[in-house]
C-alpha cells in the first residue's frame, strides 16, 4: 500500500539523518563545540550530504523496499482491532505501576496477570501476520516497542548508573557548549540528544531515555522486514521478524553510548546486503562512523564490516586472501586497544592466556536444567540457561541456509562472527585493573554480543527457514508451533530485564525517591564543603539533582593509598597505591573516583571515624556524610555502629535510607 510505502522511504531517510547527525555533530563537538554555531554547522553539513546522497540512492533504488499492497483477510480487522486493544491495556498497566522506590527489578511491581496479556498479544499478532501475504511492518514495531518500553516506564526517575552520568554530561554541555575533557567517544550520542533538545525543547533525560527503546522499536523489525534481498516471502519474513524477540535483548531497554552503537552496527550489518554501489556501500561508512563516535568497541568492527564490503566489490578474486587478511585485523583490533589501555594504567598487563579462555567459553555451553519454581519460570529458566547453545545451533544452520543463496556474505559475516569470538577470547585474558571488580567480565562480555550480532543474519535465516517449513504443514503443526513461539518470546521477554526470584538475584537497584530526599537533606543541612560516601545510586541520584556541581582538587595530605585495600574487597593487589592525579568529585563514581573505596571500607569493614578522616583529608574538606540504604546486606550492624561514631543522623522514608554527618574539628590541620 501507498501509505505503508512512504512511512518505510520516510524510516529510512530518519536513519541516514540520525547517523549523519550523529557522526557530524560528534565531529563537531570534538573539534569545535556544539553552541548554536556548532550546531547550525551541523545541521547545514547534515542536510547537504543528505540531499547528495538522496540523489544517488534513487538512482540505484537503494532505498526501494518493495512494500506491496496488502490483501485482505477474514476477519482481519477485528484481529488487528484485539491486538491493539491488548496492547493499550498493557501500556496502561505498565504505566500504572510506576514505581520511585529502589527497585531491584520490574517484575517485582507487575502483576502476573500482565505476562498472560503479553503472551495473548504475541499469539494475535502471529495470527494477523500468518493471514496476510504482506504485513504492514508498524505493528511489529509497537509490539517490539512493548518489549522494550517496560524498564522506560517503570522506573520513574530511571534505570542504571551510566544514563545518570551522561545525561549530567549532556545537561552541562548544553549550557556551556562543551565538557573537558572531550574524549573520541560518547560523542555521537551527546550530539544526537543535544541537538535533538535544541530543536524540540524536549528536555535531555526524556531524550536520552526514549532513545535507544524507541529506535531499536522502530529500526530492527522494520530493517529485517524490508533489507534483506534474498527474503522475498513477506509473511515469512514478518513472522521471523516477530521471532527475533525469542532472543533476549537487554541491550535495547535502556539508552547508553554502548547500547546506541550496537544499534547502528546491526542497522549496518542488516543494510550490508543492498548496498551494491559506492553510494549504498558510503551508508554503511557513515552508520560505521557514527558508531565510532559513540562507543569504539562497536564502531571498530562497524568499520571492519564497511572494509569487506569494499573490498568484496572492488577486489574481485582478490578477496579471497584479503577477507582472512581482515578478518586477523579485526581479531587484533580489540584486545589491542584493551592491552594498551591497560599497560598506560598499572604498567604490566597480563600476557594473553588463549587456552583459559577456551575453558571458560566452552564450560557455558551446556545443558542445564530447571526445576526450583512454577510452570512459567521452570521453563523460561530451561530456556534461558541453555539459550547460548541455541543460538549457536541456529548460527550454524542458518550459516548453510544463507550460504545457498549468497556466498560472499555468509563468509563475510562469518568471518566477522569468528574473528570477533577470537578477540573476546583474548579479552577475557586481561585484567582492567582501571575498572572496578564487577565491571570487569562486562568489557569481554561485550566483545562477545559484537560476535553474536554479526551471525545474527545466519539466526534470522534459521529462523526463517524453520518457518517456511512449518506453514507448509497443515494446522496439526502451525497450532502447537504458534503456541511454542509465543511462549518463547514471553520467557524472552521476562529474560530481557533484571529479576529477583529463586534461580536469579540481579541484585543492583534503582535510584529511588528516598534517594533523592537524601541528597536534598545533605545539599540543605552542610555547613561548609563536603563530600559524601553513598551507594552509586545515591550519587546518581546527585548526578540527577545536581549534575557536576563540586570537584576538589586532591589534597596534599591525602591520597588514593589512604584508603583501606578494598578494592573488590579480596584482589588487593590490583588495587594500585598512587596520588589521585585527577578533581574529587564530591560523590562517589564507581568507575572514576577514589571516593567508592572509602565508602566500601566504611560498609563492609566498619562505619569509622578514621576512614571518613581519610576520605575528607582526600578531597581537603572539614565535612562528610555517610549514607546507609536499607537494603544493605549488613545495614542493622552497620546502623548501630553508625549513629554511635556520627556526629549527627537523620531517617528518610521511614528508615529506607539514613544520612550521617562527621565533621572535624577547625583546629585539627588538615
Amino acid at each position: 500500500m501507498k501509505i505503508q510505502k512512504n512511512f518505510d522511504r520516510s524510516l529510512f531517510y530518519l536513519l541516514e539523518v540520525i547517523s549523519l547527525i550523529s557522526f557530524l555533530g560528534g565531529s563537531v563537538y570534538k573539534i569545535y563545540s556544539l553552541n548554536a554555531l556548532g550546531i547550525a554547522l551541523t545541521l547545514i553539513l547534515t542536510l547537504v550530504i543528505f540531499f547528495i546522497l538522496q540523489f544517488f540512492w534513487k538512482k540505484n533504488n537503494f532505498l526501494e523496499t518493495g512494500a506491496e499492497e496488502a490483501e485482505t483477510a477474514a476477519g482481519g480487522p477485528v484481529l488487528a482491532f484485539t491486538y491493539l486493544g491488548l496492547w493499550l491495556v498493557s501500556v496502561y498497566i505498565l504505566f500504572l505501576h510506576r514505581s520511585s522506590a529502589a527497585l531491584i527489578s520490574p517484575w517485582t511491581v507487575l502483576p502476573a496477570y500482565f505476562f498472560i496479556l503479553y503472551g495473548l498479544a504475541t499469539a494475535i499478532l502471529l495470527l494477523i501476520i500468518s493471514r496476510r501475504r504482506t504485513f504492514p511492518s508498524f505493528l511489529l514495531s509497537l509490539h517490539y516497542f512493548l518489549s522494550f518500553s517496560v524498564a522506560l516506564i517503570i522506573y520513574k526517575i530511571g534505570y542504571g548508573f551510566d544514563p545518570f552520568i551522561h545525561q549530567a554530561t549532556m545537561g552541562l554541555i548544553d549550557k556551556t557548549g562543551s565538557v573537558e575533557p572531550k574524549p573520541f567517544y560518547y560523542l555521537g550520542q551527546y550530539a544526537l540528544v543535544v541537538i535533538a533538545h535544541k530543536l524540540t525543547y524536549i528536555s535531555i533525560i526524556r531524550l536520552d531515555k526514549v532513545l535507544v527503546p524507541l529506535l531499536a522499536s522502530l529500526y530492527l523489525p522494520f530493517l529485517l522486514s524490508v533489507s534483506f534481498p534474498l527474503l522475498k516471502d513477506k509473511k515469512t519474513t514478518a513472522l521471523a521478524a516477530l521471532a527475533v524477540l525469542a532472543i533476549p535483548l537487554p541491550i535495547f531497554i535502556l539508552t547508553t553510548p554502548q547500547n546506541l552503537a550496537y544499534l547502528f552496527l546491526l542497522s549496518a550489518i542488516i543494510l550490508a546486503p543492498r548496498a551494491g554501489s559506492g553510494f549504498e556501500i558510503a551508508f554503511i561508512y557513515l552508520l560505521a562512523l557514527a558508531a565510532l563516535l559513540t562507543h569504539p568497541i562497536a564502531g571498530l568492527p562497524a568499520l571492519a564490516l564497511a572494509l569487506f564490503l569494499t573490498v568484496g566489490r572492488k577486489m574481485g578474486k582478490a578477496k579471497k586472501f584479503v577477507f582472512p587478511l581482515l578478518a586477523v585485523l579485526t581479531a587484533a583490533a580489540l584486545p589491542l586497544a584493551f592491552y594498551l589501555f591497560e599497560k598506560s594504567y598499572s604498567g604490566s598487563p597480563a600476557s594473553f592466556d588463549i587456552f583459559k579462555s577456551l575453558a571458560d567459553i566452552f564450560s557455558s555451553f551446556r545443558m542445564d536444567l530447571a526445576g526450583q519454581e512454577n510452570l512459567f519460570l521452570n521453563f523460561t529458566y530451561l530456556y534461558g540457561f541453555n539459550f547460548q547453545t541455541i543460538y549457536l545451533i541456529l548460527s550454524v544452520a542458518g550459516f548453510f541456509l544463507y550460504r545457498r543463496k549468497d556466498k560472499e556474505f555468509s563468509a563475510i559475516f562469518a568471518y566477522l562472527s569468528l574473528s570477533l569470538l577470537l578477540a573476546y577470547l583474548l579479552t577475557l585474558t586481561l585484567p582492567f585493573r582501571f575498572l572496578i571488580s564487577y565491571e570487569r567480565e562486562d568489557y569481554a562480555g561485550r566483545v562477545l554480543i559484537l560476535s553474536a550480532l554479526f551471525a545474527a543474519p545466519f539466526v534470522f535465516s534459521a529462523l526463517r527457514g524453520m518457518i517456511a517449513k512449518v506453514l507448509a504443514r497443515g494446522a496439526d503443526l502451525r497450532l502447537p508451533f504458534a503456541g511454542l513461539l509465543a511462549f518463547l518470546i514471553t520467557a524472552s521477554f521476562y529474560l530481557t530485564y533484571p529479576r529477583f526470584d529463586n534461580y536469579f538475584n540481579s541484585r543492583g537497584l534503582s535510584t529511588g525517591r528516598s534517594d533523592l530526599e537524601a541528597v536534598r537533606l545533605i545539599d540543605k543541612e552542610h555547613r561548609g564543603d563536603y563530600i559524601v560516601l553513598a551507594d552509586q545510586q545515591v550519587s546518581a541520584g546527585a548526578l540527577r539533582e545536581f549534575g557536576f556541581k563540586k570537584y576538589y582538587e586532591p589534597h596534599e595530605s591525602g591520597s588514593v593509598e589512604a584508603a583501606p585495600a578494598t578494592c573488590g574487597l579480596k584482589e588487593t593487589s590490583d588495587c594500585a597505591s598512587k596520588p589521585a592525579p585527577d578533581p574529587v568529585f564530591f560523590y562517589p563514581i564507581p568507575t572514576g573516583g577514589p571516593l567508592y573505596q572509602y565508602y566500601l571500607a566504611m560498609v563492609y569493614d566498619k562505619p569509622s571515624r578514621e576512614t571518613m578522616d581519610k576520605a575528607m583529608d582526600l578531597a581537603g574538606v572539614r565535612e562528610g556524610y555517610l549514607v546507609l540504604n536499607k537494603y544493605w546486606w549488613a545495614f542493622p550492624k552497620i546502623l548501630d555502629e553508625a549513629k554511635f561514631r556520627a556526629d549527627e543522623w537523620w531517617s528518610i522514608g521511614d528508615g529506607e535510607v539514613y544520612v550521617f554527618r562527621y565533621e572535624r574539628d577547625e583546629k585539627l590541620p588538615l
